[in-house]
Formats: C-alpha cells, structure tokens, sequence
C-alpha cells in the first residue's frame, strides 16, 4: 500500500510537471539552446521510460506466476495497484519525453 501510495504521488507530480511545461511552453520563447538541451533530456526521459516499463511488466508476469503456486496467497487488489501505477509511471515518463523531444525540435526547426 505504501509502494501504491508513493508511485501515485510520482504520477500526480509529473502531471503537475507536464501542465507546468506546457503552460510555460505557451508562454515563453526558448532559446535554441535551451531547446537542444531540452531535446538531449527528453531521449534519457523516454528511455528511463521504456526500462522502467519493461522492469515492472517482467515484475509483474513473475508475480502471477508466483501467486499460481500453491500454498502461496492470491494477489490483492494493492499487488495489481502497485505494478498499475508502476506502469502508468512509465507511461507518462515515455510521453513526457516525446512531449519533450516534439516541442523542442519546433523550436529548433522554427529558428
């Protein structure tokens, strides 16, 4: 429940983070390179992304497995709760990235 509550917390942050980008994307102009650093970020953001992804969908496939094994209890609705938002996370990091990449590089292709 701890794990849940802490991986909700990090998707309600980056929501706040991708509402905050936007919000200052319409308002502001970058620099070009601003918005090359901001380019080289969003790749290690959609791969953080991508292996987080693959980390908690392996997790969660062994955890199946292992709640088929007998004597051992049935999953709870916190077990699917946590690998949920483990993989909302990663969702969210992978979209934020290509956010990241696709505002950047209309900054780039405009200047």
């Amino acid at each position: 429940m701890v794990r849940t509550a802490w991986n909700s917390s990090i998707v309600i942050l980056l929501i706040i983070g991708i509402a905050l980008y936007m919000y200052g994307y319409l308002r502001r102009q970058a620099t070009d390179v601003e918005a090359k650093v901001i380019l080289l970020f969003s790749f290690f953001l959609v791969l953080w992304g991508v292996f987080t992804y693959l980390f908690a969908s392996g997790f969660y496939r062994n955890l199946i497995d292992w709640s088929m094994n007998p004597g051992v209890r049935a999953l709870t609705i916190w077990d699917y709760m946590e690998y949920w938002t483990w993989e909302l996370k990663a969702i969210l990091w992978i979209g934020t990235g290509l956010l990241l990449a696709v505002t950047s590089l209309v900054k780039i292709r405009a200047r």
